[in-house]
């Protein structure tokens, strides 16, 4: 199962309703070409070698073995 977020394209009814919802509203506009371009991303930079989530699974006796020899 992918964990990567997934689009979701609103239908053209609903995009139309969104739409008409944007221009109605004196205080908030869609932005052109140029003011998207100039908006900066937020949040911590992407790592150029980003880490990676890893699962192990032992038995039972590994974990007890590994605190014994090393405290």
């Amino acid at each position: 199962m992918s964990t990567k977020r997934k689009l979701l394209v609103p239908a053209a009814k609903e995009d139309a309703d969104i739409n008409r919802g944007i221009a109605a509203d004196p205080d908030t506009y869609e932005l052109g070409k140029d003011e998207f371009q100039r908006l900066k991303r937020v949040g911590r930079p992407r790592l150029a070698s980003p880490k990676v989530a890893v699962t192990i699974r032992y038995d039972c006796e590994s974990p007890r073995e590994s605190r014994r020899l090393f405290g």
